[in-house]
């Protein structure tokens, strides 16, 4: 490998695709034989967020979900893969095959 390609460069480990959270959930649910995920409208979200940060200013700090949490939840994380794709190659596995082999880990590890 050339020094070139990444002497001195930050670079991002992730999917070579944006990966959708309801997906991957999704793909570790099936995997785990976990029932349903259920979708919640955004309206009830924010209102449920609303009352978590009001739990949290009366001292209630382990909230479920506060407008905090929900805007982590809601904000999309997606870089440019192509500098370290030019010096990886292409990903030796799927998403899906990467979360069953890992969940099979975690259980022979238990």
């Amino acid at each position: 490998m050339g020094g070139e390609k990444i002497g001195r460069k930050t670079f991002y480990v992730a999917d070579d695709r944006p990966a959708d959270l309801y997906d991957m959930a999704n793909i570790i649910r099936q995997a785990v034989g976990a029932r349903n995920i259920y979708h919640v409208p955004l309206w009830v979200a924010k209102l449920a967020a609303r009352i978590g940060d009001g739990c949290k200013a009366v001292g209630w700090h382990s909230v479920p979900l506060s407008s905090f949490r929900l805007n982590n939840i809601r904000t999309e994380y997606v870089f440019d893969m192509r500098p370290i794709m030019e010096v990886s190659g292409t990903l030796p596995y799927s998403l899906k095959d990467g979360v069953e082999r890992t969940i099979e880990w975690m259980r022979f590890k238990s």
